[in-house]
């Protein structure tokens, strides 16, 4: 599969003790698929309170994250409850970080970056990073897409 959007996720837990390995078990009693990394987590990447980035699955294999979604999206999670409490700094930095690289080599658009609010029935990932979801997608273009609009600007100057 190639991915084509991003869906972006919270565990509406306790972001200070939810951790990798918790869930991943969780996910195992849940339908016990393991990823070709090995572990039955079903989002492809995992972001702790302290900013810590763990790969559960490879980005171009299914997720288990959002139903109808699959088997064309990369599924990334966030500890914490994000309806009543703001992500860390050190998140949002992961996440940004995550979601440019993810983009610049899966050719993903920004108009293809959700929350999973908005592809499925839930309140997921919270209103806190749903705005910072939002405000991402309004960002300006990846360097890669500047340095060409600048080039066409330079060109047409000619």
């Amino acid at each position: 599969m190639t991915p084509k959007f991003i869906i972006v996720h919270h565990t509406a837990t306790n972001r200070n003790t939810t951790t990798f390995e918790a869930v991943n078990n969780y996910h195992k009693q849940l339908w016990n698929w393991k990823s070709s990394l090995g572990y039955y987590i079903g989002y492809q990447y995992f972001i702790t309170a302290d900013g810590k980035l763990r790969q559960g699955r490879a980005d171009n294999e299914p997720g288990a994250h959002c139903v109808g979604w699959n088997n064309n999206s990369i599924g990334v999670c966030l500890t914490g409850n994000f309806e009543i409490e703001q992500p860390t700094v050190a998140q949002l930095e992961t996440l940004k970080d995550l979601l440019d690289c993810l983009r610049d080599r899966w050719r993903i658009d920004l108009k293809n970056i959700f929350g999973h609010k908005e592809k499925g029935t839930t309140l997921c990932p919270g209103k806190n990073l749903m705005v910072w979801v939002e405000d991402y997608r309004k960002k300006s273009p990846s360097s890669r897409e500047e340095i060409k609009k600048k080039i066409i600007e330079l060109l047409n100057q000619l």
